[in-house]
C-alpha cells in the first residue's frame, strides 16, 4: 500500500502465486480471517447505523441547521437596522425641509425689512 492508501501488487509474483497455492491465496482475500473480512469488519464501525459516518453526517447536518439559523438572524438585524436608518433619513430629510423654508422666511423678512 502506498502512501495515497492504494494497494498494488506485482502480477507476475500474484499469477505465480495463484498457480502455485491457489487455496491459500484465495483464503488470503476471501476467507474467514482474509482481507475482505477483515475490511468487511473495520468499515461496519463506519457505515452501520449511528456509526461513524451517521454520526460525522448528523454533526455537519446540526452545524448546517446552526449558520442557517445564524444567518437568518443577522438578516433579521440587517433589515432592522435598515429601517432604523430609512427612518432616521426621512426624520433628517424632513428637518433640513423645516430649515429651508425657515431660512426662506428669513430672506424674505430681511428683504422687506430693508426695502421697508
Amino acid at each position: 500500500m502506498d502512501n495515497k492508501g492504494r494497494l498494488s501488487i506485482d502480477e507476475e509474483k500474484f499469477d505465480e502465486a495463484l498457480d502455485k497455492n491457489f487455496d491459500q491465496v484465495s483464503a488470503l482475500f476471501g476467507g474467514e480471517n482474509g482481507v475482505a473480512s477483515t475490511l468487511n469488519q473495520g468499515l461496519k464501525e463506519y457505515t452501520k447505523s449511528g456509526g461513524l459516518l451517521a454520526q460525522r453526517t448528523d454533526e455537519l447536518n446540526s452545524d448546517l441547521r446552526a449558520l442557517n439559523q445564524k444567518q437568518a438572524t443577522a438578516n433579521d438585524q440587517l433589515v432592522k437596522y435598515e429601517a432604523s436608518l430609512r427612518a432616521q433619513y426621512g426624520n433628517l430629510d424632513a428637518l433640513l425641509v423645516k430649515m429651508n423654508n425657515s431660512a426662506s422666511a428669513l430672506q424674505a423678512l430681511q428683504v422687506n425689512y430693508k426695502n421697508g
